[in-house]
């Protein structure tokens, strides 16, 4: 599973298996949540890190424990770059019972009902007491339920989840609000600088057998294709 994100909310990823269908586990209210950890089984979390004004990326690796991506990525930024936080993050569906004519053959629709979470940092010079204080209030959260995406299933505003996560604390002040947003950044460019790093003799195999060259992005689906003729003009004579 790789997932890509940027600061301004863009991001994308793709799974290995998209076709797996994740058992569903009964929730709160009717909400049934995705049993993650059943999919993603054991191995590492790779985490890399950019920025312009670095001299290279950061990279850090830890040992999934649980499976699950929250509870995986706050182990991560504890071990490896000594943040303590405390994340929630999840998926909910509603299940229907299917109607009319097709019901035999439909069984039953699982509809997506809602998908978010909280992350809560405790940044330094953070008191013992308000320390505390967050700690109390997660754990509370979570023992009303075991995702967020369970709240906003049931309308909780992601602004209503910030104050319950801040009670005792004072009113929260929302300093910025965004939107995350898939968004993709294959192009024909892009395959056509790949094209131009192949050894030359894979170039020529290419041309003479007069074949199209296709290219499907893993991460949106999109497909690209290159005929000889354009593999000539804008690969070869280009070099």
């Amino acid at each position: 599973m790789l997932t890509i994100g940027e600061s301004d909310g863009a991001a994308r990823g793709y799974v290995t298996e998209p076709t797996l269908e994740l058992p569903l586990k009964d929730g709160r209210d009717g909400v049934k949540l995705q049993d993650v950890p059943s999919a993603i089984g054991p191995g590492e979390l790779k985490v890399v890190k950019d920025h312009p004004s670095w001299l290279g990326p950061y990279q850090g690796i830890v040992e999934l424990r649980t499976a699950t991506v929250a509870e995986d990525v706050a182990v991560y930024l504890k071990n490896s770059e000594q943040r303590r936080t405390a994340i929630g993050a999840g998926v909910a569906f509603h299940r229907d019972d299917a109607e009319g004519e097709d019901a035999a053959e439909a069984g039953v629709i699982d509809r997506l009902a809602a998908s978010g979470g909280f992350f809560v940092e405790l940044l330094p010079g953070c008191s013992d007491e308000a320390a505390k204080q967050v700690e109390q209030n997660v754990f509370r959260l979570v023992a009303r339920a075991e995702s967020p995406a369970t709240f906003l299933a049931a309308g909780t505003t992601p602004k209503e989840l910030v104050e319950q996560l801040m009670v005792g604390l004072g009113v929260p002040k929302q300093l910025l609000m965004s939107r995350a947003y898939f968004h993709c950044k294959c192009s024909m460019d892009k395959l056509t600088n790949a094209l131009r790093m192949l050894p030359p003799e894979d170039i020529e195999d290419i041309l003479e057998k007069g074949e199209d060259v296709e290219a499907k992005c893993e991460l949106c689906g999109m497909r690209y294709t290159m005929t000889a003729e354009e593999v000539q003009r804008d690969v070869v004579a280009k070099k």
